[in-house]
């Protein structure tokens, strides 16, 4: 396992964003409030050849408000300032709200804009400094995991997930929510390269883009807004029905299946690190796009699944064969 070192996580995000094609020059870094990580990842890009800009937001800034495109190609106006870059390594927020600004259609504006985008999942603003600690350093370690490492293991997971024809997700005996191809596999980097250049730090995700409609059965997620525990669904043509009312939940559509390989990486209730923890599983609902697939919407969102969770693949030549994660 990877220490908590600011250091080794700075190293890794800076070799990961050198991973990206074509590889970046200008660097616009967004931070919320002051941390090392921040600080050595800048160094880290300058020292090999990048002119790196950076900009801090205030602690407890939880709004989702990237740079946009200025209509000048390379830069981006934030905060009232042009800047010129040609990536933006942008401090997500821990959480987020109903009414914040961004989503898939601003992403795919500063992509269409020559600008590559890197978010990078980091606690922030948090009162309590023994609870801040804890968490930065779950957070640091998943950072700091080798990037050649996780591309080698995506790809070797990728490789397995590219000879099925469809897929079975079992939660327990006899409930089965099944998936069937075509779809678009992807891993961190292959989406960056084929979709849009944008990665979600920290790495370590595998997953298909599906359309809604080949998606049906049963589905058990973990938790969801609000909610604490499991919650079952029946799936028709991706959309999900409560089982005891029979009425459409309040939920988009299914359009993605991920899977994580991130061993460095915990799952922790309603954050995105929890889908790059090596062994976890979730589905995405709404916008497929930005990842691979061919389905819009103005919101991408992902819930996960029980780690009881089983996975099948369904091979024409060879049946059903269970998949170890």
């Amino acid at each position: 396992m990877n220490g908590s070192n600011p250091d080794d996580a700075a190293e890794q995000m800076a070799e990961a964003i050198d991973g990206l094609r074509p590889t970046p020059g200008r660097l616009l870094i967004v931070a919320r409030g002051v941390h090392p990580v921040w600080t050595n990842l800048a160094d880290r890009c300058r020292l090999r050849g990048w002119t790196v800009v950076q900009r801090t937001l205030a602690v407890d800034d939880r709004r989702w408000a990237p740079p946009v495109p200025d209509g000048l190609a390379a830069h981006v106006e934030f905060q009232g300032e042009r800047i010129g870059c040609d990536l933006v390594v942008y401090h997500d927020p821990f959480g987020g709200n109903e009414s914040q600004v961004g989503g898939p259609v601003s992403l795919r504006r500063l992509c269409g804009g020559g600008i590559a985008f890197v978010s990078v999942d980091f606690p922030h603003g948090l009162a309590d400094p023994v609870l801040a600690a804890s968490l930065e350093a779950v957070y640091l370690r998943a950072l700091a995991t080798p990037v050649a490492a996780l591309r080698d293991r995506a790809d070797r997971l990728a490789s397995t997930l590219a000879d099925a024809d469809s897929i079975e997700v079992h939660f327990g005996d006899r409930r089965v929510l099944h998936v069937r191809g075509p779809w678009n596999l992807r891993t961190d980097f292959g989406s960056a390269q084929a979709d849009l250049p944008i990665l979600q730090l920290p790495l370590g995700e595998v997953w298909i883009a599906c359309r809604p409609e080949s998606v049906r059965g049963d589905l058990e997620v973990q938790d969801g807004p609000g909610v604490n525990g499991p919650r079952r669904f029946t799936v028709e043509e991706g959309r999900l029905r409560e089982p005891r009312s029979g009425r459409f939940a309040d939920l988009r559509p299914v359009v993605e299946i991920g899977f994580g390989v991130n061993p460095d990486a915990r799952w922790l209730p309603m954050t995105s690190l929890g889908e790059k923890a090596a062994g976890s599983m979730h589905v995405g609902f709404g916008d497929n796009v930005l990842i691979g697939g061919d389905v819009a919407d103005d919101r991408h969102y992902d819930l996960p699944l029980p780690r009881s969770a089983q996975v099948k693949l369904m091979t024409a030549a060879r049946g059903a064969e269970a998949v170890a994660l």
